[in-house]
This record gives C-alpha cells, structure tokens and sequence, in this order.
C-alpha cells in the first residue's frame, strides 16, 4: 500500500527546488500533497488551494502535477488562475500546461486572457503561448474585446510585442458601429488601426448630426 510522503521528504522536495533554481523563487503550496520520489519519475500532485509560484508566474487550480526534472513541468487542471502581474497578464482556464523551461504554455477551455499591458480581453478555448517571443497562437470560437473594437474569428495570432493581433477564419470586426468581414483582420492595438485581407465587405453606419434649434 503506497503511502504518502514524510514531512521530511517534502522538505527535501522543497529544498531541492530551490537549490537548482537559484535566482528563481519557486514554491508550491497545497491541502494535501502526495509525491513519487523514484529517480526519473519524480511527480508531486497538489490537490485543494493548490498554488505554484515560479518567478513572476502564479498559478493556482484544484489540483496541480508537478513532474520532470526540478519540476519543469506544471499540469494544472480545475479553476486554473495563471498570472503574470510583472507581464500584465491574467488568465482563467480549465487546463493549463506549462514548461518552465521553455517558457511555453498551452492553455484549454472556456479560457479568459486579460492582456492589461495592452489593454485587451480574449475568449477562446484553445491557446498557446511562447513568453519568451510573446507571441499566442489561438484557436476556435476567438472573441477580442478592446474599448471600441470588438471581433470574432475561429483563429488568432497575437503578437503582444508588436500589439498587433490578426484573426483569420471567418473573421468579423466591429469598430463602434461600422462592422468589417475579410479572409484576414488585422488590428494594430496601439493605433486601432484596422488592416483586412482577401474578400472585404464592411458596412458603414454614417451617424447624422441634428441640428439644434435655439430655444426661444
């Protein structure tokens, strides 16, 4: 019957990612915690309030895994919060897979991003993220919300260096009241600036300005 780990040995656990992992804060924290401590198969899986702080990354979900060597790989599934508040960046989510090493993520479900840095909102239930190049590649039912413009597509690529986002898949675009379809939508979030590719319809609401009469 296997049983769970001693004090002593999540101690070394928690020692040990700190030793190999200096200059990054890395922390985890849980309602219960079990651990296979086998070499190369080492897997540690948080469950209740689990949290795991890497660096600037806080992720927090009803059960976390962590496994690979000094913890590279972070599985969290169940009311996933992962943020970023160095990066301005806050996302909500079903399942969320992340290397620490590469910096990469891949995101599942009724995912939520709040791009603070750049002001923007997405939907979208599949995402992948390079932090490192800052560019998110997202897929099926995409949505984007930012002040004015608000749009739809099934794909996405966002570049949150540049602040440009394109969506593509039958892409539609509303600009306060003017609407825009394309093979391609580009938006360049800085400006709101609107760029469109292959086929373009748009329709145009052109308000009228009333003229007041002076009251007698």
């Amino acid at each position: 019957m296997s049983r769970g780990p001693t004090m002593r040995s999540v101690m070394c656990l928690l020692c040990l990612a700190v030793s190999v992992l200096v200059g990054e804060e890395f922390s985890f924290s849980a309602d219960t915690l079990s651990a296979t401590l086998a070499r190369g198969k080492e897997k540690t899986i948080l469950k209740g309030n689990a949290k795991v702080v890497s660096g600037a990354r806080i992720m927090t979900a009803e059960t976390i895994e962590l496994s690979g060597p000094d913890f590279r790989y972070v599985l969290c599934t169940g009311g996933i919060v992962f943020q970023n508040p160095e990066d301005g960046l806050y996302i909500q989510a079903e399942r969320l897979f992340h290397d620490r090493e590469t910096e990469k993520t891949h995101i599942e479900g009724n995912i939520l991003l709040e791009d603070k840095k750049n002001n923007t909102v997405i939907r979208a239930h599949i995402l992948d993220y390079d932090e490192r190049s800052q560019q998110a590649f997202i897929q099926i039912g995409v949505r984007i919300f930012k002040e004015d413009i608000t749009g739809r597509g099934e794909f996405a690529h966002y570049d949150r260096d540049k602040e440009i986002l394109t969506l593509s898949g039958s892409p539609v675009l509303y600009k306060k009241h003017d609407e825009y379809r394309a093979t391609r939508v580009i938006v360049h979030l800085d400006t709101d600036e609107v760029e469109m590719e292959g086929r373009i319809e748009g329709t145009i609401l052109q308000e009228e300005e009333e003229a007041q009469e002076p009251h007698e």
